[in-house]
């Protein structure tokens, strides 16, 4: 060989260490596990200590952690970049901030951002990043792909439902996997591990935020704002790979840009695909039009969301027989979710200038559909808090504006159409900011659907969800800044006669029922009433001092707990009424604190369940006890006020003998809630209590089949998702809070006939129609002046129905206190 030859060979293999200096310091993952990927499910710890790893001994990538999930589990974010973005991560946000607001920057590569794992039992997630992560820091051909743009990878979402669904499974598994889809390692037991702590899909929670991960996650992702976002998840195990382009509808605010690079992703990653053999589809299913989602959340706030699904999910395990009898394994769906990514790291390295002009035109943009300056919200709104701080979590800016008179000419949201808006103090939404396309989708006033073959909700404007008064207008007014009134301890120098709560807020229902927990001893108005020239509505809660003489200084117990919840409390001095009924009527009830028992257990919605736990632990901090249905003959029923019985399927999990305790129950003062199934369930048991449904005696033509068209033609019968203004009786004990029209988000399918002699406080109009959303022509024929919600009185007890779930998501706001009204108020 020529010596000259071999020095060169040598200063070549020099230089190419010297140019990857980390690599031979990284192991991969079958050197750190010691086990190759797919072999097993990863702990949670393992896959924190191996990004760990990586991020000590590859100066290509940080490690950061953001929070922690419900159950404690650290919540961690992957930078990963060329050595001198990591070093500049702090200056490269600032840049990426500025774009999100619409200025020139130069030089910007573009963001990719990358989640995984948002539904635990979909756990292949969190195994793709490892691999992905690993090829992109090794692969010699990926070190441009690092130099070319930015990801911020989230290896898992939701590690809580992620670990129960890994712990379930390595509890099941024998010494050898069992493929068999109908053995114990393939049936997850109730709840499954899809959703989080409190039993919420966080893939419907990226615009609400109800959930802690939900919070923490978007603060960061709102903190960078991606030009493009990867969801990464799993559907059925007989479905073949989904990826973008994504099915209709599309919401009309999608602009062409992000249509076209979705085509452009979709074919790389069908090159990938077609290279390997792999089938896929496109262009089904799954859509772009419900807000909350993780592809269209991010492409509302301008980025181009996509979702990748990978057959799979917790049937799957590490491997299985789908229906063609070939073995899915775990290895293949990693590999699988890997090339995807690839695919879409490709589009962006290869279209950098569009994305980052395009991500600013859209962010720079104030164009508005519903063609206004800005939006009104009446600052007396019952939900102002929850409201603002919704604003504050998707950096929709505000301000405060005043009318000191009437203004004419403003699109008036309940009423829809042009009204006077009356003088009083307002919170403003201007349109002319960055998130101007988010705030036009919030503040819908009609649904714009290509296609009723939709995925999810087709509605959610905000003044419904919140119930506040809101104004579409065009016109300049001045403003100045927000200032939140800092709730004080009320100082009380003398033993009032009364105390009261005004009942508006969240906070003070969390106050009501910290008071009730503590024993406190409160009343509840079914009039309203005047005194001391102080007006309070129906539904206002008393404390006296005469109820409560036994409380050594509750007066000023009661008003630190206030000041700890942010309500304010109005002293009285007496309880005489100048209009109204004094205090110490019959109209002002009380009702002892009531013991409540959730039910939940196999058949019944995890969801559903979810929701209300979530609202006892969370908004009401006031105790409920969870159990089983299984073990239902451990509970003290005459111990026990209240019960619930979420939507579910009763029928083969509660035995005659069980409902016929519960019905003797109810008869000696319990009171049973149903929801939705749960109430048509009930509903069934009681039949008698309703009024007949009509019978159809028309004859039908006979029709033959149209199997092209079934599932659009099943459509006229779907009746969920769409918002509905109601017929409710507000001076009933269970609708105190409310006027006479309720906004109602319709949850679910279930609708029943009137009560017969109960109470119908809330039901559906004669000539029902959908304000906003998608409504089957048939569904809103057989639901026409049906059953909301009602209560039925059973012997000394009472059943209340439900047919929506009014804490659905947690995001209907003006729905709560519904329920709250159902558990805590007396008939």
């Amino acid at each position: 060989m020529n010596r000259n030859n071999s020095v060169l060979s040598l200063i070549t293999a020099i230089l190419l260490i010297i140019s990857q200096p980390c690599l031979s310091q990284i192991q991969s993952p079958k050197e750190f596990f010691g086990v190759e990927l797919g072999q097993r499910f990863t702990p949670y710890p393992d896959v924190e200590a191996y990004f760990q790893h990586l991020s000590e001994n590859d100066g290509r990538v940080d490690m950061e952690y953001y929070g922690e999930s419900t159950e404690g589990r650290p919540l961690w974010l992957m930078f990963i970049g060329s050595e001198p973005d990591i070093k500049e991560k702090k200056a490269l946000q600032e840049k990426y901030q500025a774009l999100a607001n619409g200025k020139t920057t130069d030089d910007l590569k573009p963001l990719v951002w990358m989640s995984y794992n948002v539904h635990g039992n979909e756990a292949v997630g969190t195994e793709s990043a490892i691999r992905t992560i690993y090829h992109l820091l090794t692969d010699e051909a990926s070190q441009k792909i690092l130099d070319d743009i930015f990801i911020i990878m989230d290896p898992c979402l939701n590690p809580d439902g992620r670990e129960r669904y890994v712990n379930f499974y390595r509890e099941n598994i024998g010494k050898k996997m069992d493929v068999q889809p109908w053995t114990m390692e393939h049936l997850e037991p109730w709840p499954g591990g899809r959703p989080n702590h409190f039993f919420f899909d966080l893939n419907r929670d990226w615009l609400w935020q109800s959930q802690q991960e939900s919070q923490l996650r978007m603060k960061q992702y709102l903190a960078w704002q991606p030009q493009v976002h990867i969801d990464f998840h799993e559907q059925n195990i007989n479905s073949p790979y989904y990826f973008a382009p994504a099915a209709k509808p599309y919401h009309s605010a999608i602009t062409d840009w992000q249509k076209e690079f979705q085509r452009l992703s979709g074919e790389n990653i069908a090159n990938y695909f077609d290279q390997r053999g792999e089938v896929y589809f496109t262009k089904e299913r799954f859509d772009l039009f419900y807000p909350s989602y993780g592809d269209t959340y991010p492409t509302f706030n301008g980025a181009i969301g996509m979702t990748m699904e990978q057959g799979g999910s917790g049937r799957a395990g590490l491997g299985v027989l789908n229906e063609t009898k070939d073995t899915l394994t775990l290895e293949a769906r990693i590999e699988n979710h890997h090339y995807a990514a690839l695919g879409i790291l490709k589009a962006s390295q290869e279209n950098p200038k569009q994305l980052i002009d395009k991500f600013k035109e859209y962010r720079a943009s104030n164009t508005t559909k519903n063609g206004f300056e800005a939006y009104l919200i009446d600052k007396n709104t019952p939900h102002l808090a929850s409201l603002l701080t919704f604003f504050d979590r998707n950096q929709v800016k505000y301000e405060e504006a005043k009318l000191d008179k009437d203004m004419k000419s403003a699109y008036n949201y309940h009423q829809q159409k042009t009204t006077t808006v009356p003088a009083a103090e307002y919170i403003l939404i201007p349109t002319e900011q960055p998130s101007s396309t988010l705030i036009d989708i919030l503040f819908e006033k009609e649904t714009d659907l290509e296609d009723s073959l939709t995925y999810d909700l087709t509605a959610w404007s905000i003044p419904f969800a919140y119930g506040a008064n809101t104004y579409g207008i065009n016109t300049k007014l001045s403003t100045k800044t927000y200032e939140a009134t800092k709730v004080e301890k009320l100082s009380i120098d003398t033993e009032p006669y009364a105390l009261i709560i005004p009942m508006k807020s969240k906070e003070a229902k969390a106050l009501y029922s910290h008071l009730k927990k503590e024993k406190y001893k409160l009343r509840i108005a079914q009039r309203a009433f005047e005194i001391e020239d102080k007006k309070f509505p129906r539904g206002t809660a008393v404390i006296t001092r005469a109820d409560n003489r036994k409380k050594n200084n509750w007066h000023n117990k009661v008003a630190a707990f206030a000041a700890e919840k942010s309500v304010n409390l109005v002293p009285l001095k007496g309880g005489y009424a100048a209009s109204g009924f004094d205090i110490g009527s019959d109209y002002f009830t009380y009702r002892e604190a009531p013991k409540v028992v959730l039910l939940g257990g196999d058949g019944i919605s995890s969801l559903d369940y979810g929701s209300i736990w979530h609202y006892f632990e969370n908004e009401l901090q006031y105790p409920v006890h969870r159990v089983n249905l299984k073990h239902f003959g451990y509970i003290p029923l005459d111990e026990i006020d209240v019960i619930i019985m979420p939507s579910g399927s009763y029928s083969s999990q509660l035995k005659d003998e069980q409902w016929k305790q519960i019905e003797s129950w109810v008869k000696r003062g319990g009171r049973l809630i149903a929801t939705e199934r749960a109430a048509s369930f009930v509903a069934r048991k009681r039949e008698s209590s309703f009024e007949s449904k009509e019978k159809d005696e028309t004859k039908k033509e006979a029709k033959l089949s149209d199997f092209e068209n079934v599932r659009r033609e099943s459509v006229s019968s779907k009746l969920s998702g769409g918002i509905f203004n109601t017929k409710m009786d507000s001076s009933h004990p269970l609708a105190l809070g409310y006027e006479s029209d309720y906004f109602l988000i319709k949850s679910g399918e279930v609708t029943l006939p009137l009560l017969k002699s109960g109470d119908n406080y809330l039901i559906h109009h004669d000539d029902m129609k959908a304000i906003l959303g998608f409504t089957g022509s048939k569904a809103k024929d057989s639901a026409q002046g049906k059953l909301i919600m009602g209560v039925e009185s059973v012997g000394r007890g009472e059943i209340v129905y439900m047919t929506d779930n009014p804490l659905f998501r947690a995001f209907w706001e003006n729905g709560k206190r519904l329920y709250f009204n159902a558990v805590f108020h007396k008939m």
